[in-house]
This record gives structure tokens, sequence and C-alpha cells, in this order.
């Protein structure tokens, strides 16, 4: 039989229960935990990938931007080895060390890297599809014999490049019509040789284009007859052991050009006269090419308004 009357079971209800007061500090605990958690996550990933890295011997620059924060606040009080972590990727250079496809796409893990170097690692046409998806790069140079122009067309996906350097690759003038929807490509160096005048041609679709680089390319020839069909280019650098009758010419048909180098091949005083009429000129560089002490001083009268450098191979 209950003793307890219908005034005290009311009083009773009505008494506060106690709360507990480690709810409040779990919540606290949590929301500190969770960022704390995923910063430490971050770094050991991005520290296991710069290991990565350095067991390819590769060379690369890194500088905080996407955890910028982070870094300075850790550089202020820990120092840099803690803060290292926290740094972007922005460059990386791997040259003469062996990389694989898979390698390749791992690279993606570098969201801000902006200038990719792979230089005799044994690239090929499948390498190119993960480096295709690399929608960030603005700067690419690859050197190696296994690329042709199934791979190379992958490259007009890419279209935030603006340099463009390729050496040893087995392409055709044809292959560059896929830098067509490359719109801010601003350089361009390759093999001469392995443009052919369809391929100059075909450079005449990149509005931005203002610096070509041609280098020797044995067994080739260079023919430049549409050079002067490129709309902006304003710098020309040729190297060739000879150069074809009317290849001058051809250049001197760029009334846009300020800059010219020529490395290796002989040049008469014919062709200087014709230089001379490049209405813009304002650098001329000649290194190891066979030219008369005259015609270098003739240039020099006539055009004092163009620096004239370099050094030549004495005459045979």
């Amino acid at each position: 039989m209950s003793t307890t009357t219908p005034h005290e079971h009311d009083h009773r209800s009505h008494v506060p229960q106690p709360r507990s007061n480690l709810l409040p500090g779990i919540v606290v605990l949590l929301l500190l935990a969770v960022p704390l958690l995923w910063l430490g996550t971050y770094g050991y990933l991005q520290h296991k990938r710069l290991e990565r890295l350095r067991g390819m011997h590769a060379r690369f620059n890194a500088e905080p931007r996407r955890m910028a924060w982070v870094h300075n606040a850790l550089m202020a009080t820990l120092g840099n080895r803690a803060a290292a972590p926290f740094q972007d990727v922005t460059s990386l250079v791997i040259e003469r060390q062996p990389v694989s496809v898979d390698d390749a796409r791992w690279l993606q893990e570098f969201p801000e890297l902006t200038a990719l170097h792979l230089l005799s690692v044994g690239l090929t046409d499948d390498h190119l599809e993960p480096i295709s998806e690399m929608t960030q790069l603005r700067a690419l140079a690859m050197k190696g014999p296994s690329i042709t122009d199934r791979g190379f067309a992958r490259l007009g996906r890419l279209r935030n490049l603006r340099q463009i350097m390729l050496r040893e690759a087995e392409l055709t003038g044809a292959s560059f019509r896929h830098l067509a929807g490359l719109p801010d490509l601003t350089t361009l160096t390759i093999e001469g040789g392995r443009l052919g005048k369809n391929g100059i041609g075909n450079l005449a679709a990149l509005p931005s284009l203002n610096r070509l680089e041609l280098h020797y390319a044995p067994g080739r020839t260079i023919d430049l007859e549409h050079l002067h069909r490129l709309p902006a280019l304003t710098s020309l650098t040729l190297e060739a052991d000879t150069l074809p009758p009317g290849t001058i010419d051809d250049i001197a048909r760029v009334k846009t050009l300020r800059g010219l180098t020529l490395i290796g091949p002989e040049v008469t005083d014919e062709d200087l006269r014709t230089l001379q009429s490049l209405p813009d000129l304002k650098r001329l560089a000649m290194y190891d090419v066979v030219v008369s002490q005259e015609a270098v001083d003739a240039f020099r009268t006539a055009r004092p308004d163009c620096r004239l450098e370099g050094k030549r191979r004495p005459e045979r």
C-alpha cells in the first residue's frame, strides 16, 4: 500500500532532474577533433606524396596555396618541417628515371601542378592519356622517341597550356592541327624538320603563338614557306646545319618578327642583307654560325637599332 500522498507525488514530478555537464564538453571536443583529424590526414597524405616524388629522384617546387593559412601558422610555431606537407607542388621535373603509366596517372593528385617536365623517362602515347586530364597545366615539356601523332592529339584537351616543349617525338606535320584548340599557347619548342611545310601551316591556327623554337633533327630539312601565316609570331629560334634555299627569304616575310636566333648554319652576306628588311627586328643572335665579318659590319651599319650578338664559327 503506497504511503505517498497525492501532494507529495505532484511535488516530486516537478523537481528538476540533474543534467549532465559532459554533453557540451563532448560537442566541443568533436568540433575540435574533426578538423584536426582532417588536417592531420591531409598533412600525412601530402607528406607521403612528397616522399614518393623524392623516391623518383624528382625535382620540384612547392609553395603554400590551398592550405596557406595552416602552413603559415605551423611555420610560425613549429618550423619548416611541420609546415612542409601543407605546400602544393607547382612545378615538377623528372629526368632519366622510368615513369610508368600509373605514375603519370598518380600525378593527377597534385591539383596545383602547372609545369610538368618529363625528360627521357620512357614516355609513350599511353602516358599522354592521364597527362591530358591535368587541365591545370600551363607548361609541358616531354622528351622521348615513342610519342606519335596518336598520343600528341590528346594534348588538345589541355586548354590552359602556354608552353609546349617536345623533343625526339616521332610526329608528322599533321599532328599539329590538334593544337588548334589551345588559344593561349604562346611558346612551342620542337625539332623543326618534323613539322614540314604543312606542320608550319597548321600552327597558323594558334592566335597567341609568339615564340617558336625549331631545333635540329638529324636527316630532316626545315621548310618555312608558311611561316608568315603565324599571326602573332615575334620570336624565332632556328637550329640547323644547313638552310635550304629560300629559308631566309621565308623568315624575312614575317614582318612581326622582333627577335631571331640562328644556331649552326652558314649565313651568306646576301642573307644578312635580306634580314635587314625586317622592320621590327630588335635582336639578331647567331651562334656557331659561319658568316663573314664584312656582312656583320654591314648589318650593324644598316640597322643600328638591332642588337647583334652571338659567336661565329670560323670559316673553312
